[in-house]
């Protein structure tokens, strides 16, 4: 895979493709509204959700690292093109309507394939003024059957423990003490992933960053060298994503105890403690 290097952008800028623009809540009318089934806060509850169906565009790739995921949190969306990572806000209501703001997305280049998946999820994504849950199925839509996107919670089937997994930051821990949870409530998660190519991404809070690390095949983890976004933010937010930009640079071990991931270095002088999404 061949990459370019990543930057943020405003998704209305994207040659051929008309996405997030900022979209008028509509009333729900005619018989194939899709009506919403309770609190808007169901949205985020579910945690990261799956691409598995939609409609009239071609097949969704079987490889779990490039499956389109979409998340909800604090009035922010974010997730995975396929290829790219997006961002952005958005605003729910009990009636069903849905208006998406609009968002950044990196700039990677991927197979032809993943690429068109990607446009095509996007094209979609950019439609949706609907939302609806029925039973264990997220379905976005324009109001109608014609244009939908289905996401489920925990779709991928991953067969490795590190790769593949978006994971959350719980907390930091220093020496042998207690670990401090590192994300105050409303603020946005801290997030780590590393996919093919050991290529890893996430959030640091307030920028998102990327990078490539090197594994040994059994518990070694290598962080290179980090490329960031340069948004701001409150002091306090960027100091807590220096620190944690820093500790990650400096890991060496990993392990998962079921769904918690712990990064480390050799002596033991910190760890980051993540939980699945």
């Amino acid at each position: 895979m061949n990459a370019r290097k990543p930057s943020i952008i405003p998704c209305h800028g994207m040659k051929h493709r008309s996405i997030f623009a900022a979209i008028s809540t509509l009333l729900l009318t005619g018989p194939n509204a899709l009506l919403a089934d309770g609190d808007p806060a169901r949205l985020s509850q579910g945690g990261t959700w799956d691409l598995v169906g939609w409609t009239d565009k071609g097949e969704i790739t079987s490889d779990p690292s490039h499956v389109p995921t979409l998340s909800f949190g604090n009035g922010r969306i974010e997730g995975s093109g396929g290829v790219n990572h997006y961002g952005g806000s958005y605003r729910a209501k009990a009636d069903g309507g849905i208006r998406i703001g609009e968002v950044a997305i990196t700039q990677m280049a991927a197979t032809p394939e993943l690429n068109k998946m990607e446009e095509a999820y996007m094209d979609l994504l950019g439609r949706v003024t609907h939302w609806k849950i029925d039973q264990d199925t997220l379905i976005l839509s324009d109001g109608t059957e014609a244009h939908q996107l289905r996401f489920r919670t925990g779709a991928r089937k991953v067969d490795r423990p590190l790769e593949h997994l978006e994971w959350k930051l719980k907390g930091i821990r220093t020496g042998k003490g207690e670990a401090e949870t590192h994300t105050p409530a409303g603020e946005r998660e801290i997030t780590f992933e590393i996919g093919d190519g050991n290529r890893i991404s996430g959030s640091a809070g307030v920028n998102r960053y990327s990078g490539k690390a090197e594994t040994d095949g059994k518990n070694g983890l290598v962080v290179g060298p980090l490329i960031t976004t340069r948004m701001g933010g409150p002091p306090e937010a960027m100091e807590r994503e220096s620190a944690y930009l820093e500790k990650l640079q400096a890991v060496t071990r990993w392990k998962t105890d079921g769904s918690e991931l712990t990064l480390t270095d050799d002596e033991g002088t910190f760890a980051l403690i993540y939980g699945t999404r």
